[in-house]
């Protein structure tokens, strides 16, 4: 006995995918013309830090398109492409879009999917929404949004938040 369903939501940034393909070996000379003529399609060659995060998360895509394609997985990827992966000061914002995408989503899947109809009904899903429109201020509200917050100083105020 397991779930029926789980819903993934991914929020880890978009791999980019509008590389050039240089063939097995790249020529430095090649790249120095290609830049130099300004009738060549322009080439983006990966740096070495790129090359290994990207050599890192070779798993991860794999399994990403797993769940995608798994039948009792539902894939969400909220419209979040124009936040960076440290920028705590938008916190607010990007969870407003989240959920927002997330409600409409949910809406649309409790309609279309057997198992969570029998699970969630649309009055609840109603309260959800009212009680989230009537939420408290942020648990983390005391976080300093200036530019000098750093990611240190976000583990030492979650710790500090939590008594830890």
């Amino acid at each position: 006995m397991g779930a029926k369903i789980v819903i993934a939501v991914d929020v880890g940034s978009a791999a980019e995918t509008n590389l050039y393909n240089y063939g097995d070996s790249l020529s430095g000379f090649w790249v120095l013309l290609r830049k130099l003529n300004p009738f060549a399609e322009s080439v983006k060659v990966l740096n070495m830090e790129e090359i290994q995060s990207r050599l890192a998360y070779v798993s991860c895509v794999q399994q990403l398109q797993l769940v995608k394609n798994a039948g009792y997985c539902q894939y969400v990827r909220p419209p979040i492409e124009e936040f960076k992966t440290l920028d705590f000061v938008k916190f607010d914002s990007i969870r407003d879009v989240g959920y927002k995408h997330g409600l409409d989503v949910f809406r649309e899947l409790v309609k279309t999917n057997e198992d969570l109809k029998s699970v969630i009904d649309a009055e609840k899903l109603r309260s959800l929404k009212r009680r989230y429109w009537r939420r408290e201020p942020a648990k983390l509200s005391f976080y300093d949004h200036t530019r000098a917050s750093s990611f240190t100083n976000l583990a030492a105020q979650v710790i500090e938040f939590y008594g830890i």
